[in-house]
């Protein structure tokens, strides 16, 4: 082996430890950034939703914030032209979409949940979704239609009270 032919092995050999300590440095910074990053955005749990029971349900109804509250029932539609609180409106988590929001609920402070009992998935999923869209006051009526019909309360009937998203009508297909 020529004396070039070693130099040539030598720096070769010697140029990998020289290059990993700069590609080390730029995969730590990509993985501080990942971290940094992903982190922005929080995973909304069960445990974010404020929950309410009938009676903070007909005490918010009945005070003066009843102007900046809504009733909002995340059953199917069918189920909610059956009969629903009064004043609710039809909001399903199709309706929701991730990145915007439904101007309609835009001037209401509070905005109230709810689904056929306490163990609706569906009104926990609207709920997590408007909290994630950045409104502030979003709450779960758990006890939903079941434990307002127990007490008494009496339901509505609207057919005109889904609020479908911009471009959509109340079948929630766009128009043509």
């Amino acid at each position: 082996m020529r004396i070039p032919e070693r130099l040539g092995l030598f720096l070769c050999m010697r140029s990998t430890p020289v290059q990993t300590p700069s590609t080390l440095w730029l995969c730590i910074a990509l993985l501080i950034s990942l971290a940094a990053t992903s982190g922005c955005t929080k995973q909304i749990t069960d445990d974010d939703v404020r929950r309410m029971a009938v009676d903070d349900v007909t005490r918010l109804l009945q005070s003066e914030r009843e102007r900046n509250a809504l009733l909002i029932d995340a059953r199917p539609i069918a189920q909610h032209e059956r009969g629903t609180l009064p004043g609710a409106v039809s909001v399903r988590l199709a309706d929701l979409t991730e990145s915007g929001r439904l101007p309609a609920l835009e001037r209401y402070r509070t905005l109230v949940v709810f689904g056929q009992d306490g163990g609706a998935a569906s009104a926990m999923a609207v709920a997590k979704r408007l909290i994630t869209q950045g409104y502030s006051d979003v709450r779960l009526f758990q006890g939903g239609v079941d434990a307002w019909t127990a007490r008494g309360f009496p339901l509505d009937r609207r057919l005109d009270s889904h609020l479908a998203p911009a471009g959509e009508d109340e079948s929630g297909a766009a128009p043509d």
